[in-house]
Parts: structure tokens; C-alpha cells; sequence
């Protein structure tokens, strides 16, 4: 298993990246994906969003074609969020991961402090 994360900071916007990787993911949760850590506070008022790509044995969800990582405002956090033709932005969960399979998981994305 890895982790790593990236960040630069230009007045008040935070252009970040990052990387968990798994070498067999296990899980009992039925919660959404929330990767903490980020180095500076979301501004709660401020709309952002960011790109996923992930390499592993994944099942979208239905109709689900995009990811993205979404910051959360007033937290260190971001959600990975999904979409597709036709059906709204929507969390996505640990149970759409196979359990016993390696996941890498990428992401970059800006937000506003």
C-alpha cells in the first residue's frame, strides 16, 4: 500500500494531486469515498471540482461514466463523486470497489481557501 499527495499554492487557489494505491482492498462499509489530508481548509463558499482516474477492478455504478474528486467545503477533505448522460452527480461508495483486488486510485483537482 501507498499514499502521496502534492500541492501548490497560488495566492488563495490550492492545485493538488495525489495517489493511493492498495495492494488488496478489503471492505465491510456501505459509506462513500472521502480521501482526507488536504494541506489547507476548502473556502466553504467556493464551488471546485477535480478529476479521477482509477486502475483497478472497479464497478460503476449504473450509467456512471465520470469520476471526479470534489473538495468539501469548510474541511481538509474531498469526495469522489460520479456522472453520466442523463443521471445526476452522485457519491461513490466503497462497495463499488471489488473486495481482494489491488486499487490505484489518482486524482488532482484545485479548490479556493
Amino acid at each position: 500500500s501507498a499514499q502521496l499527495g502534492f500541492y501548490q499554492r497560488v495566492g488563495n487557489l490550492i492545485l493538488y494531486s495525489g495517489q493511493i494505491a492498495t495492494s488488496t482492498f478489503t471492505h465491510s462499509s456501505t459509506g462513500n469515498i472521502i480521501i482526507g489530508g488536504l494541506p489547507f481548509t476548502v473556502n466553504a463558499a467556493a464551488v471546485d471540482r477535480g478529476q479521477v482516474q482509477i486502475s483497478t477492478s472497479h464497478t460503476w455504478p449504473a450509467s456512471v461514466t465520470q469520476m471526479s474528486s470534489v473538495p468539501i467545503g469548510g474541511t481538509t477533505t474531498i469526495e469522489l463523486r460520479g456522472t453520466g448522460s442523463g443521471i445526476a452527480v452522485a457519491q461513490i461508495g466503497a462497495a463499488t470497489f471489488t473486495t481482494g483486488n489491488n486499487i490505484n486510485i489518482g486524482f488532482v483537482g484545485c479548490y479556493r481557501v
